[in-house]
């Protein structure tokens, strides 16, 4: 036996209706594990030990159900058993199969012999005792019994694709998708079960042939042969017949009389030409038939034939040139005259015209001469009746030609596809045309180079790409394409180290702040032309004098200018006495502001290029919370904005 590599799915006996979960499956796979299932919209199934089973090994296995207990048996040993009352629920239209399920999906990759279904349960003793045996009896609790044993191991027995059902109810089974020819997908040696077998010696001699009792041998000699029939029970009858094979004997006689003849049995007798048969018994007891062609008396024969140039009458020697008929009389061996009529048809030499398309080279069909180029060919054969044929052959090529100019950057793809060339030149390619010969096409071909270089750049804020298709605002590796002096790609590589400064200040107190981090800074007075506040580079000033302040912040060889802030007299800001709160933070999306005394201020979102992507207000006398919802990634900026003062707050949204 060979496994399918899922246990359920080597089907070896079913009736399941697999859309609507019903029936029952014996099947077998894995590695060497026993499937068992009934099904009734529920399932009740049961899987036996890894390998329960041995391959390349004839194994009996059994599984029986009473509604409450499945069991499996294998070689008449209980091997698992599974508790459960789930019925075999009616699988409808469904038939009982052997080998695979009724949907053809699950195969049985093996043999399988002597199948048998029961309407009960059999008991434990019960398979013990049988599983070795066939069954020879009748019951009726036996539903369906196959033994697959009507065929010839590998011979053609494409006559038995019926398979008899030995129990009592006629349920003959049809082989599917069988060959039922040669070694495979056949009639194999199936498994030998024991049983009692009825022997008999019969002593037979026959003529010519003898067909043995079971019909499925035919013996053409002498010997002593065995020979197997069913019993009126169903089992074997084994037969020892001793044969003996006597020949008949045929033979034909040509008998020519002049007045009459009488057969050789004694039987019959004619006096007119013709073939008769006649049987007489030969040496051996056994028919000798003979085949009589009589000639009665004077007789005359048309004889039709076909010659070159001339014939001959044969027994007068006269020559004839022409077609017609003509007589030539001659007497016969007994003296009889006999007339023969020759009707001559004179045929001169032919001449035949051929037309040939062709490939690339064909063969003359009388000389075998082999042509490969266009032209007119002549060739000479003998006909059927012996005369010259001349053959003239126009052979004509069928393979066609094309040229073409044409122009690639780095590589080029052959129509066919089979070739990549990567150099001007002239170069050849085939395909198949409309009539299935070679398309030579030429190609003058022109490739010019694809280039690439690497930019390494430093900017601020942006930078533009060559192509000028767009600009790159973040550091990293980019690739952008243009067309070089070939008129090809030239693909640019491009390491950009982009510079951002955030403009945004801080206000705490006495205290303006910007972003820390910077290689360095200058504070200046907004309200002052811009005046630098001496000593203060730092990211931070406290500072001493109302007023609008701004920093200048530097690095990687860029600079810039933050936004002006107010710092209210005596250093009070306008946020003294204002709550702003922002949760979550980070968030995932949605932003909570909460506070108090935010009356008559609003809040920018604002994201790291400084542009305004959503504004919040909040009424007069407002104390609460509100939100906004910012549907990108990366660091924003709230500012809360009160009369010319402001507060900044960094949000990150994942």
């Amino acid at each position: 036996m060979i496994y399918s590599s899922n246990f359920s799915l080597g089907t070896i006996v079913a009736r399941y209706n697999e859309s609507s979960n019903r029936g029952f499956a014996l099947a077998a796979g894995g590695s060497g594990a026993v499937y068992f299932g009934v099904f009734d919209d529920s399932s009740a199934e049961i899987t036996t030990a890894n390998n329960t089973l041995t391959t390349n090994t004839w194994t009996h296995i059994a599984a029986t159900f009473n509604r409450y207990i499945l069991r499996v048996y294998v070689n008449g040993l209980l091997v698992d058993s599974l508790i459960d009352s789930t019925a075999v629920g009616a699988p409808g239209s469904i038939p009982l199969t052997v080998g695979n399920t009724h949907s053809l999906a699950r195969p049985w990759w093996g043999l399988i012999d002597e199948v048998k279904v029961w309407s009960r349960a059999l008991s434990s003793a019960e398979i013990a005792q049988n599983y070795q045996s066939s069954y020879c009896g009748f019951s009726s609790d036996l539903r369906a019994y196959y033994r697959f044993n009507k065929g010839r191991a590998g011979s053609r027995n494409t006559t038995f694709f019926r398979i008899p059902d030995w129990s009592s109810n006629k349920n003959d089974g049809v082989l599917y998708n069988f060959r039922l020819d040669g070694t495979s997908s056949n009639y194999v040696l199936g498994y030998t079960p024991l049983q009692e077998p009825i022997s008999s010696v019969d002593t037979v001699i026959a003529c010519d042939q003898y067909r043995a009792p079971s019909l499925n041998n035919t013996w053409y000699n002498s010997g002593v042969y065995s020979d197997t029939v069913y019993s009126a029970r169903g089992c074997d009858s084994a037969l020892k017949i001793v044969l003996t094979i006597r020949k008949s004997s045929r033979d034909t006689l040509q008998i020519r009389v002049c007045d009459s003849y009488t057969f050789p049995s004694g039987n019959n007798s004619t006096k007119v030409s013709g073939v008769f048969n006649d049987r007489i018994t030969n040496a051996s007891g056994c028919d000798s038939l003979i085949t009589l062609i009589v000639r009665v008396g004077p007789d005359s024969t048309l004889i039709d034939t076909t010659v070159c140039h001339f014939f001959v009458l044969p027994y007068s020697n006269r020559t004839v040139t022409e077609s017609g008929l003509f007589i030539d009389t001659l007497k016969n061996y007994i003296g009889c005259d006999s007339l023969i009529f020759y009707n001559v048809n004179v045929i001169p030499a032919s001449q035949t015209k051929i037309e040939l398309e062709v490939c690339d080279s064909i063969t003359l069909t009388a000389s075998g001469r082999w042509v490969n180029s266009e032209g007119i060919y002549f060739d000479t054969l003998i006909n059927y009746l012996g005369c010259d044929s001349v053959i003239s052959y126009n052979v004509k090529s069928l393979v066609t030609r094309s040229f073409y100019q044409d122009y690639a950057c780095g590589e080029y793809v052959s129509p066919s596809g089979k070739y990549i060339w990567k150099q001007s030149g002239v170069w050849y390619d085939t395909l198949i045309n409309a009539q299935g010969c070679d398309s030579i096409i030429q190609i003058t071909l022109e490739t010019s180079p694809i280039t690439d270089t690497t930019l390494y750049i430093e900017a601020c804020r942006r930078y533009r790409v060559p192509s000028r298709r767009y600009y790159i605002y973040e550091t990293g590796i980019y690739f952008d394409t243009i067309m070089n002096v070939y008129g090809c790609d030239s693909i640019i590589k491009i390491d950009a180290k982009i510079t951002h400064f955030e403009n945004a200040l801080m206000v705490s107190g006495d205290t303006v702040s910007a972003q820390a981090g910077y290689t360095a800074y200058q504070w200046l007075r907004c309200d002052k032309s811009y005046e630098i506040v001496p000593n203060e580079t730092n990211f931070q000033i406290q500072v001493s004098e109302p007023g609008d302040y701004a920093v200048r912040m530097e690095e990687n060889g860029c600079a810039d200018t933050s936004e002006c802030i107010n710092v209210a007299q005596n250093g009070v800001s306008v946020f003294q006495n204002v709550e702003f709160n922002v949760y979550p933070n980070p968030s995932e999306g949605r932003v909570y502001i909460e506070g108090k005394n935010l009356d008559a201020s609003y809040v920018e979102v604002r994201d790291l290029n400084s542009r305004i992507i959503q504004v919040v207000s909040f009424m007069k006398g407002y104390d609460g919370r509100q939100y906004v919802d910012i549907d990108q990634k990366g660091w924003f900026y709230l500012v809360l904005i009160k009369d010319q003062y402001r507060e900044v707050i960094p949000v990150l949204i994942n």
